[in-house]
């Protein structure tokens, strides 16, 4: 394209596969400077977001590719799998063991803008499936020492390394993405590590009230929500945290308890999902807040027992049981997973549930829907600390978990089909 002008190369370059334009950041310093702008990111998203088909969801999988695999979907549904094959690296025994049973694949993550943050005992790591960079940050010594694999075996959800309360997401005024962990014991107090600096710091501002360990956090429009449940007094609160401003609020609920809730965002608002286990049919609600108004109205309600799985019900009926919202195709229909670990779909036109996923609870895990970012992960040479491409990397330190010990960072890996 040596003959063509800047601006028509920027317009075929908007066009290319992901592997196309990854490969040719490395051509030219001019290229490069183009093809990691913020201007051609968000343009490119545009158009993807315009043309894109298929739905696509990074996913975490367990053990065996062939058992847990997409069924047919007019829609069209892509995973791309974020490698935890421990099988590879632990004894057969023990896989066919108790590793077996503590499901691996419910390792917590964190979501925003593509990227995906792990905890992990001693360290916070963040990668872009989108361009194959990698960086991990010290945690330093957690509050409280957890084997957390076991504990997500005992008490069936999902917990951070140390009891934290974590959440991660993006400063809409300068850009910056940060991680937040919060800890209540014996004194309320919340630190940040903003990645650019690489560094955490302890905010000046408190968290209001507690936030249970038991619940994911929610990133939208510049802040972080947690959602507290108290099953016994039958109350319900949010927590916010201003990602600019570093500065706590307290945000209204819905109008409804929700016993059995999720935060979560679905397409840039914050819902809560919640199971109703009182209804006749066990029905399913998502709850949207308006941001300017701070005012909640349910805009999907639809029985759960319409789901062609006929024990479906019976398996989920349990008080702990929850669905998580993802996004919605272009289509209006809603995917979601559950806590089984499997995706299902809701047919808007026809008020139908059906499942996407097959195979056997546990082993595979939809960690986000998948959104390209090409934008380059950004840290201070003073903070130390290196930014990798892709090639084989452990995130663990072995004493510590072997969960996503191997994961496969070449992107022609992680963007395995």
């Amino acid at each position: 394209m040596i003959n063509l002008g800047f601006d028509l190369e920027e317009e075929v370059l908007l066009r290319l596969p992901l592997k196309s334009i990854l490969k040719f950041k490395t051509v030219s310093k001019p290229w490069r400077s183009l093809l990691e702008s913020k201007s051609f990111s968000e343009r490119r998203r545009i158009i993807i977001q315009k043309n894109q088909k298929k739905m696509q969801f990074v996913a975490a999988l367990l053990l065996d590719l062939n058992n847990h695999e997409v069924v047919a979907d007019e829609e069209e549904v892509e995973m791309i799998y974020l490698d935890c094959d421990f099988a590879k690296v632990l004894p057969s025994k023990e896989v066919k063991g108790m590793y077996m049973d503590s499901d691996f694949s419910r390792r917590p993550s964190l979501s925003c803008d593509g990227l995906v943050c792990m905890p992990v005992p001693g360290w916070i790591n963040v990668l872009n499936p989108s361009t194959g960079e990698f960086i991990r940050f010290a945690s330093g010594r957690d509050p409280k020492i957890t084997n957390v694999l076991d504990d997500v075996y005992r008490r069936g959800f999902e917990v951070f390394p140390g009891y934290w309360r974590m959440g991660f997401g993006r400063d809409k005024v300068n850009g910056n993405y940060k991680v937040v962990r919060m800890f209540f014991e014996p004194n309320y107090y919340c630190e940040i590590l903003d990645i650019n600096l690489g560094v955490w710091r302890k905010l000046k501002s408190k968290p209001l009230f507690y936030v249970g360990e038991r619940l994911k956090s929610a990133f939208v429009n510049g802040s972080i929500y947690w959602l507290e449940v108290d099953s016994y007094y039958q109350t319900q609160k949010i927590l916010a945290l201003d990602l600019n401003t570093e500065e706590f609020r307290s945000v209204r609920t819905p109008p409804r308890f929700c016993k059995s809730g999720q935060i979560a965002n679905l397409e840039d608002r914050l819902v809560v999902a919640v199971a109703s286990i009182g209804e006749p049919n066990f029905k399913f609600c998502i709850w949207s807040m308006d941001a300017r108004e701070e005012t909640w109205s349910i805009t999907y309600s639809f029985p759960l027992s319409s789901s062609t799985h006929s024990s479906y019900i019976s398996r989920c009926s349990h008080w702990r049981h929850w669905c998580m919202p993802l996004a919605v195709s272009k289509r209006g229909n809603l995917y979601f997973y559950d806590q089984e670990k499997k995706l299902h779909k809701y047919y808007s036109d026809t008020g139908l549930v059906c499942g996407i996923t097959k195979g056997q609870p546990g082993g595979i895990r939809i960690v986000a829907p998948f959104v390209e970012n090409l934008l380059p992960i950004r840290c201070s040479a003073s903070s130390g600390q290196e930014i990798r491409t892709f090639g084989f990397r452990n995130l663990d330190k072995p004493e510590t978990s072997y969960c996503f010990r191997q994961i496969k960072l070449s992107v022609s890996d992680v963007l395995q089909k």
